[in-house]
């Protein structure tokens, strides 16, 4: 069972006697002036392991009259994750870590009104490695709380069937068509649509009712509504409405924008049979048209682009690249009229071994840390840097006028004991990391 510790965070130093510690009303066995004459910052009292609920209260008793300036309900630390399966429409409430509460003090609420399944109905207690599952709608905010105390305490919560909207950008016509591609059906009373442009902090607040509801009776795979009025720099925000009995909540589950805001990875050894090979993927949030990207390899375009292989981009496609050496730059852009923009750009690492060897000067007062090439890829040496930790700042030159190959060396001398030292490729590539200590 975890401990409760008081720690004093004052900005003036007072008499440890001055406070008094109270549990359930009644003063704590162990005060801070137990410990302490005075408190200054920081000081601690550790009360033990306290039942849940207990209530903890800090009086201040230098005044005449008692002055509460601390109070704390004992509540549990413990941690739930909850995950939706869309296939069965159930989630799966697990124990991650924290204390043991029993299950009677625990509730299951969708929305704010408790679920029809609830942790005492599978469970004594939840505790490490203890889960249960529920049958929930799509599109619900869930939640686990503790129950055993004055006020409910959250232990985790999640919304259902986040992913179950897509879209798709029309350029020519400004429009952005909202697609429900969940596995169950939905109540389209959940959601909400709201158009944030530039500058625009509040967006458009005209979507009170929900447009999906004024389309559908009920949401299934493929239902869709269309947004018009989308320029280049607008962004569609999709969120789940709820409404409970003191108010109401909004959380937004997607974010689309008629500028790709995503464009692609680069993902290296996957695009050949053999496992050999350069791939772009698409992960882009918005399916668009293919031939509205360009590939380009070291600024020239790519021999196969993305509308040579497909018509539109929904997710996770990809695009072969073949063998790229190391050091080569692929960028992909993206046209809509008169504009383009690049949405990746990536520079291909180079697959190269380094050895560090530290020595030290004889009064123990730093040393020197010397770099080694020890194979692999040869560097272009204006592409390469070496970082000594903290001794450095920033980047360093390798030192060299053209290569970096097997066997090349460069040292840093450092006026202290070095802590890790790193090579660095294109200023942001870690080829090696290397602890001294």
């Amino acid at each position: 069972m975890p401990r409760t510790t008081i720690r004093y965070d004052g900005e003036e130093s007072r008499p440890a006697d001055a406070f008094v510690t109270l549990v359930d009303g009644e003063a704590a066995e162990t005060q801070f002036a137990d410990e302490y004459d005075t408190l200054s910052g920081d000081e601690e009292l550790v009360l033990g392991e306290l039942p849940l609920g207990r209530s903890v209260i800090i009086e201040w008793r230098e005044p005449d009259e008692p002055v509460v300036i601390a109070e704390h309900e004992v509540v549990p630390s413990t941690r739930a994750s909850i995950e939706y399966d869309p296939d069965a429409g159930e989630i799966t409430v697990q124990h991650r870590n924290g204390r043991t509460p029993p299950a009677s003090e625990l509730e299951l609420q969708v929305g704010r009104t408790p679920a029809d399944v609830q942790p005492a109905d599978k469970l004594d207690e939840f505790g490490p490695n203890d889960s249960f599952t529920a049958s929930v709608p799509p599109l619900s905010r869930v939640r686990l709380v503790w129950t055993g105390g004055d006020h409910k305490h959250h232990l985790g919560g999640t919304t259902t069937a986040r992913d179950a909207v897509a879209a798709t950008y029309d350029v020519d016509s400004e429009a952005m068509t909202i697609e429900y591609v969940g596995e169950q059906p939905a109540d389209p009373e959940r959601l909400r649509v709201s158009v944030n442009g530039t500058g625009d902090l509040r967006g458009r607040e005209d979507d009170q009712e929900s447009a999906f509801a004024a389309e559908h009776d009920e949401l299934t795979m493929g239902d869709t509504i269309t947004v018009d009025d989308i320029g280049l720099d607008d962004t569609v925000v999709v969120s789940v409405h709820t409404e409970f009995e003191n108010g109401a909540a909004t959380s937004s589950v997607a974010h689309f924008s008629g500028v790709p805001r995503r464009g692609f990875v680069v993902d290296e050894g996957a695009g050949d049979s053999d496992g050999s090979g350069t791939t772009l993927r698409y992960i882009g949030d918005v399916r668009r048209d293919a031939d509205a990207f360009e590939v380009l390899i070291d600024g020239e375009p790519a021999s196969t682009q993305p509308a040579d292989e497909m018509d539109r981009l929904t997710g996770e496609e990809t695009l072969s690249l073949g063998d790229l050496s190391a050091g080569t730059t692929v960028t992909v852009e993206w046209s809509a009229g008169d504009e383009t923009q690049i949405v990746t750009e990536n520079v291909i690492p180079p697959e190269a071994t380094f050895e560090v060897a530290y020595k030290s000067n004889e009064d123990g007062e730093g040393g020197v840390v010397t770099f080694t090439h020890a194979g692999g890829d040869a560097l272009g040496a204006d592409r390469v840097d070496v970082v000594v930790e903290p001794a450095t700042d920033g980047l360093r030159p390798w030192d060299s006028d053209d290569e970096v190959t097997d066997g090349d060396e460069t040292s840093v001398t450092v006026d202290t004991e070095p802590g890790v030292a790193i090579v660095v490729f294109n200023e942001s590539e870690v080829l090696h990391r290397e602890p001294l200590n």
